[in-house]
Parts: structure tokens; C-alpha cells; sequence
């Protein structure tokens, strides 16, 4: 035995979808706003430098480089939770050191991407505290090592990156917090953990780094305004 839904019960069922959407719909607000800040990064992993016909020197962990970045962003805020996307511009790197004809090599280690982070948050301290988590795709487009320390034509002042030396695509995890001081304007913190090899190979006219290594670690504090708001 079949049993079909009366006129009336049709009628309650699509009056509630419709105030389910209704609901849905005055409870989401579309947020778009700037940012900016700066960068403190570094590149995991070891490798060596070859110096013109000299014996290679090792490459140790390095030190922390700063940088800046500079972006926009919009959100999709569901009053208690939401989510959030960016478009930014990141200066990131590395510094290391080696000891080279008795003196001590400086390499600055730079690259320029552009940052795409989509993180859910959820909110705390009557809104204004968000945690936010998510995935990361980071394009390079560039970059390049800076010599210095050394008083000698053996070393070049600068190396810029060719096509040939790095990996275009990098993805990383984001995790941050951010703090609104008002409605419209904050301060946030961010880390994000790289997961793949940045190089391919870097290699010019007698200055090479033998199967170079490094995955991208950068940490983020910035400022943040937000229209509408």
C-alpha cells in the first residue's frame, strides 16, 4: 500500500526549505578587506656550494630572513564560524653562512611568490579572537641568491633564479590567529609549513649547489582592515 503526501503536508515541507534557506542566507555575510605585514622565514634542509674549483662547502641549517607581504582578503562569515580566502604577495628565504678563503660567506637566499591560502575559522572572545586552519598553493615566480661577507672577484654579488631552478608550485598548511581590536581592523599571526622541495637545481658559471634542498617555513604577523564592517 502506497500512501501520498497531502496538499497539506507539500505545502509545510516547501515552507520549510524555504525558511531553512531564508535563515541559511541572512546568516552568511560576504567580507572583503587588505592586508599586509612581514615575514621572518626560513628553508628547511642541508645540501653544498661549490665554489668555482674549490672543495665543496657544506650547507648547514640557516638563519631566519626577513621579508614582507602584501594582499587581499575575503571571507564567507557565518557569525560564530566562516571561511577565508587570500591573494598575497610574499617576499620569503633564507640566510646561511660558510667559511670561504678565511673569511666567512654570506648568502641571502630570496624568492617572490604569490600565496593562495583557504582556511576555515571559528571565533572566540565575544568575535573578535578567530583560529584559522587550512591548506595553502604558493606559485614562485622568481628569486634569487645574494653574495656578501667576502672581499673577492670569485664570488658574483648576485645569482638570479632561471626557469631551470625551481619548482613554480609549493603547498603548505596555515595555521593563525587573529585578533579584530575593532570591528574592521586587527592584528594576526600566522605559520605555514611547507611540504615540498622549492629547487630543482642552481647552477651558473662555475657556482653550483649540488642537489639543492629546502621546504619552505615562514612565519606571518601582519595587519588587517576590513570593509563594511
Amino acid at each position: 500500500m502506497s500512501i501520498s503526501k497531502s496538499p497539506d503536508m507539500k505545502r509545510f515541507v516547501i515552507l520549510t526549505a524555504a525558511f531553512l534557506l531564508c535563515h541559511v542566507a541572512s546568516a552568511q555575510e560576504m567580507i572583503f578587506g587588505i592586508l599586509a605585514g612581514g615575514n621572518i622565514s626560513l628553508m628547511s634542509g642541508n645540501g653544498t656550494i661549490n665554489i668555482g674549483n674549490y672543495v665543496p662547502l657544506t650547507i648547514t641549517t640557516g638563519h631566519v630572513l626577513g621579508g614582507g607581504f602584501i594582499g587581499g582578503v575575503a571571507q564567507l562569515d557565518f557569525k560564530a564560524w566562516g571561511i577565508r580566502g587570500e591573494v598575497s604577495y610574499s617576499q620569503q628565504g633564507m640566510q646561511f653562512n660558510a667559511d670561504y678563503l678565511g673569511g666567512t660567506l654570506i648568502v641571502s637566499r630570496r624568492s617572490n611568490s604569490v600565496n593562495i591560502p583557504v582556511m576555515a575559522y571559528v571565533k572566540a572572545l565575544d568575535d573578535r579572537l578567530s583560529i584559522m586552519l587550512g591548506p595553502q598553493l604558493g606559485v614562485a615566480f622568481g628569486g634569487a641568491d645574494f653574495f656578501g661577507g667576502l672581499n673577492t672577484r670569485d664570488v658574483p654579488d648576485r645569482y638570479r633564479w632561471s626557469g631551470d631552478d625551481f619548482n613554480v608550485l609549493d603547498v603548505s598548511a596555515c595555521l593563525g590567529v587573529e585578533y579584530l581590536f575593532i570591528e574592521s581592523f586587527g592584528i594576526f599571526a600566522r605559520y605555514n609549513h611547507g611540504f615540498l622541495n622549492v629547487f630543482k637545481r642552481l647552477e651558473f658559471e662555475g657556482y653550483s649547489d649540488s642537489a639543492p634542498y629546502g621546504k619552505n617555513r615562514v612565519v606571518q604577523i601582519g595587519l588587517v582592515y576590513k570593509f563594511g564592517q
